[in-house]
């Protein structure tokens, strides 16, 4: 029992032996007061906030050698030492930090735009370096059509041509003969089952199986010789 009163005595007499550190941080070239700067006491965990007239307190800080640091983010850290010699000491110490520049290397910010949304085609009809028409995905789901003529009957300057059925079936673009028109898959060229002209039946393609449409009207050098029109 007599350690456990002495242990308690120890405690008391070592909590009751704390100082208070406050003051003001200032910064820039009108000492303004720098809200939420942070001051602490190094190799310790008190610290405190700057609150919104530029004041700080820390309290409870036992006696001996210290060195108190101010820090802002945009600021030169600034640091100062003090010795607290009794319980009831409070000392005040005031910090003026200057502004210290940063240059920050190359930032670079990129993203990547979802082909299939509706956004996506309307950018890509605006920064092509030619005349195209492109239906997303999207709009494809969107839509009743079951087949990807179908699809293109939404398309200004195409025309469907029937099929011996009487279904629409190929699709021209307006104004040019059919022999002049291309299809390609994935960037791949689909010959033609007519020997005369070069438009295939889009009617057995199911809209469901298409990611995206697109429908150059006019050339680029990049395209091949024959390249006239390509749905």
């Amino acid at each position: 029992m007599k350690w456990i009163m002495l242990l308690g005595f120890v405690w008391l007499a070592f909590s009751s032996q704390a100082a208070t550190i406050n003051g003001r941080v200032t910064g820039g070239k009108g000492n303004d007061a720098l809200i939420g700067a942070t001051v602490m006491v190094q190799g310790t965990s008190f610290n405190a906030p700057v609150d919104a007239s530029g004041q700080y307190e820390i309290r409870n800080v036992p006696t001996g050698s210290y060195t108190v640091r101010a820090s802002f983010v945009g600021y030169r850290e600034e640091s100062k030492a003090v010795v607290l010699t009794n319980d009831k000491q409070t000392i005040t110490i005031d910090f003026a930090l200057q502004e210290q520049s940063q240059s920050l290397g190359n930032v670079l910010v990129s993203g990547k735009m979802n082909q299939e949304e509706e956004n996506a085609s309307r950018l890509s009809e605006r920064t092509a370096d030619n005349i195209i028409n492109v239906i997303s995905s999207k709009a494809i789901e969107r839509s009743p059509d079951i087949n990807a003529a179908n699809v293109l009957t939404r398309v200004s300057g195409i025309t469907i041509q029937r099929s011996a059925g009487n279904d629409g079936a190929y699709a021209v673009i307006r104004g040019m003969e059919p022999r002049y028109n291309n299809t390609l898959v994935n960037g791949i060229k689909i010959p033609s089952p007519d020997s005369k002209n070069r438009f295939v039946p889009l009617d057995i393609v199911p809209s469901d199986l298409l990611k995206r449409i697109e429908v150059t009207k006019s050339l680029v050098p990049s395209m091949e010789g024959d390249a006239t029109g390509a749905p």
